[in-house]
């Protein structure tokens, strides 16, 4: 399964009914309800008692936030919306894009904010440029259309094993020069007591920056051309 949706509302209640009615016919098997607040403002993505994901609009319409567990890791400062929803068989990750791109926002914008179903728990995944989950100048997740690497801030969240804390990693920036090899390097949840997974790398040395699924060993992944999730 890969399905991408383009989310027309930038914004406010308009944007989380088109989130919620997209989500509810296409990740009802990820979680045991999807529900919408009263006032239209948030979406609930539940599994057994726990409110594992929430998505959150700001009543002016200024952008939105990402949630695991009630705990903010995508913030809805400078305006930056989910834009784009991919859904892969077992998972779904959201992609932010500012409201308003100028000429000074020159870099590529990815999904870096998921979940994703493994066979026995959830990983919460989320990616930031900054201590503080935003980037006053360049928004949302992404790739910085430059050669060289960067430093991101991530956390990985297990359902199992409790919060993640933020860590830190070296990825290559767009036009870094790269080899024809592709290493995966197994992505760990960053609390206590997980172990590697089987589902999700870290993806290095790849030529491919794209969106989408490609093809590594004989195997299918999703990638945002820094880590990629088998589509199993």
């Amino acid at each position: 399964m890969f399905i991408q949706k383009r989310i027309i509302s930038a914004g406010g209640t308009s944007s989380i009914q088109e989130i919620y009615d997209w989500m509810t016919e296409n990740c009802a098997d990820l979680f045991d309800s999807i529900t919408v607040s009263e006032d239209q403002l948030s979406i609930y993505c539940n599994v057994e008692n726990t409110q594992l994901l929430t998505i959150s609009a700001s009543s002016t319409g200024n952008g939105q936030k990402i949630c695991w567990k009630g705990n903010v890791y995508s913030t809805m400062n400078y305006g930056d919306s989910i834009r784009i929803i991919y859904r892969i068989n077992n998972g779904v990750f959201f992609q932010k894009i500012p409201n308003s791109i100028n000429s000074t926002f020159k870099n590529k914008c990815i999904p870096t904010n998921g979940i994703i179903k493994t066979s026995s728990d959830y990983m919460g995944i989320f990616f930031s440029y900054s201590d503080q989950w935003h980037d006053g100048e360049n928004y949302a997740p992404h790739i910085k259309m430059t050669s060289g690497t960067s430093i991101i801030r991530y956390v990985i969240h297990s359902k199992n094993n409790g919060l993640g804390s933020m860590q830190s990693i070296s990825i290559s920036n767009y036009y870094d020069s790269l080899s024809d090899k592709i290493v995966l390097t197994p992505m760990v949840c960053t609390c206590t007591g997980a172990p590697p997974t089987e589902i999700a790398y870290w993806l290095k040395g790849g030529l491919n920056r794209d969106i989408g699924l490609i093809t590594i060993g004989g195997n299918e992944y999703f990638s945002n051309g820094v880590f990629c999730i088998l589509n199993e």
